[in-house]
Formats: C-alpha cells, structure tokens, sequence
C-alpha cells in the first residue's frame, strides 16, 4: 500500500492528497513554485459510487494545478517589472524629455494591463479549483449524512434487539403501514 500524505490543514485543499510522483521524487517542481500548493492535486474520495467522478475532477486539478504554475509565475515577473516601472515614473525629474517621461509611463501602463490580465486569469482559475472543492465538500457531507444516518439505523435497530428476546412474540407481530387517507386495509401494507 502507498503512503497517503494530505495537505496541511491551514491550506484550503481539504480533499486531495499527495500524487505518487511528488511522493516518489524528491523535488519535481522548482522550489519557487512550492510543492504544498501543486502536488495535492488527487481527490480522495473512497467511496465507490463517487470513484469516476474524483477521478475526473483528480485529472482536471492537475491540470488546472500544471497552468496556474505557469500563470502565477508570469504574474510574478510581471508585478516586479510593473514595480519597477511604477519606481522609475516616480523617480522621474521635472526636467526630464517628454519623449522619456512618455515611454516610462507607457511601460507603466502596459505592464499594469498585463498584470490586470494575469490576474483575471489567476482568479479564474483559483475559481474553478474552489468549485472543485466545493463539490468534494457536498460529495463528503453527503456521505458523513448516510454514515450517520446509518448508525442511527443501527442503534435504534440494536436497542430494540435488547428489549425483545428472540422467541418474543413482539417479533411475530405484523405491523399495519398506512398514511392518515388510507383508512383501507391494503395487503401491501404489512411489515414483517
């Protein structure tokens, strides 16, 4: 059986765990882009009737994961031009050539639409990887409900076990299910 390493819990992935090629390598990403955001890109959950669908949304976080890399890295080197262009419009002289002043604040410009665009592009993407999320929280809750609900069930089911032995004629007894506007008797509607 392979080691399962989850997220620490200040992160907001709550549902993935560690891919087996982060596990098997030491460093498979730059250091830069830091191994505890990217490699909890699997979904675990180990319920079988949701195996499919964790295995798509597993494919399109790494996926989603593999991009936002890429983005969050030019997002990176564009805010450190834009600062530094931002420094330079500032530091500029009174007596400087309009032709410089003009360049400089072009720069300026159009390293902040750029940086606006990446931006976009990251929020959107942190978007979809919350949606994600969200519905490994709904696919959790709603197995956690069954799960109570069937300790309930068997609880309940156990208490009545210890009030009645099993030669109690309580056990023999056929029980009459019916709603308030079916005074009839119907023969469905016997429980054994």
């Amino acid at each position: 059986m392979s080691r399962v390493v989850r997220p620490d819990e200040c992160t907001t992935n709550h549902h993935g765990i560690m891919t087996p090629d982060h596990l098997d390598v030491q460093w498979p990403l730059p250091v830069m882009f830091g191994q505890e955001t990217y490699s909890f890109s699997l979904i675990d959950i180990p319920d079988e009737r949701y195996a499919e669908e964790a295995a798509v949304m597993s494919k399109k976080l790494m996926r989603l994961f593999y991009d936002l890399q890429i983005i969050e890295y030019e997002w990176r080197q564009t805010y450190k031009r834009f600062l530094k262009a931002e420094e330079r419009v500032a530091n500029l002289t009174p007596g400087v050539l309009l032709k410089s002043r003009e360049k400089a604040e072009k720069e300026l410009a159009d390293t902040r639409e750029q940086l606006l665009r990446l931006q976009d592009q990251r929020d959107l993407f942190n978007s979809t990887i919350q949606k994600i999320f969200e519905r490994c929280k709904e696919i959790k809750a709603s197995i956690l409900k069954e799960q109570d609900l069937e300790k309930l069930r068997t609880t309940l089911s156990d208490r009545v076990r210890s009030l009645f032995s099993e030669d109690d004629e309580f056990w023999k007894t056929k029980f009459k299910v019916h709603t308030s506007h079916h005074k009839h008797h119907h023969p469905g509607n016997h429980i054994h």
